[in-house]
């Protein structure tokens, strides 16, 4: 299925150009090719994430721009179906979860689904790929994610989850800190198929 691809990379590249210019026509049509995407995108395709996420941030552009709430719903729909797909890279459904949770805090609704969703693929996001130096940069990602997480927690009286939180966080963290793993490329060096199978797998 190459159609969802193309229709979601003209919808990239029209947001770009919005981006600049500044055409409303050119974020309308980004929209138009994302949701097509979407639409075509089977349940269970490894895609399935990438899609949504690049219509809820091409939705997120029109809404900054326009200052509609009208576009709000579409954004948070969008994200949270990217970030809850039982397929796809774990990566892809972070950043989604993340943005979910980022809108919702911005514009005063309840951030706490998006960032539990983030919370629970933090396990999941990939670390075997990244250089090490990559490796302290996701970690620094991570703390301030968890932080923000319990810090909306506290302000949503939702206390208990704020100390779960904190705990899976800190332990991931820590975790991860005492294992970082040697960039791919030593196990390229010796296993060049394994190490890109590996790379496309969690990628």
């Amino acid at each position: 299925m190459e159609q969802p691809l193309h229709l979601s990379n003209l919808g990239n590249l029209l947001k770009s150009r919005f981006q600049r210019l500044r055409s409303i026509s050119d974020i309308e049509n980004a929209i138009l090719n994302n949701q097509q995407s979407v639409d075509l995108t089977q349940d269970g395709h490894p895609e399935k994430p990438v899609y949504p996420s690049g219509l809820g941030s091409a939705l997120s552009h029109r809404l900054s721009h326009l200052k509609s709430l009208t576009d709000l719903g579409g954004v948070l729909r969008a994200y949270s179906r990217a970030a809850k797909s039982p397929t796809g890279s774990p990566n892809v459904r972070f950043r989604a979860a993340r943005a979910w949770a980022k809108i919702s805090d911005e514009y005063c609704r309840s951030s706490l689904p998006g960032y539990a969703c983030a919370i629970d693929l933090l396990p999941r996001v990939a670390w075997l790929v990244l250089p090490v130096t990559d490796q302290h940069a996701l970690l620094t990602e991570v703390g301030g994610i968890v932080h923000d997480a319990v810090s909306a927690a506290i302000k949503w009286g939702e206390f208990k989850i704020a100390v779960e939180w904190a705990e899976q966080g800190r332990s991931i963290v820590w975790q991860n800190m005492l294992g970082l793993r040697a960039p791919i490329d030593d196990l390229r060096a010796r296993y060049p198929h394994l190490a890109n199978r590996i790379q496309d797998i969690v990628r």
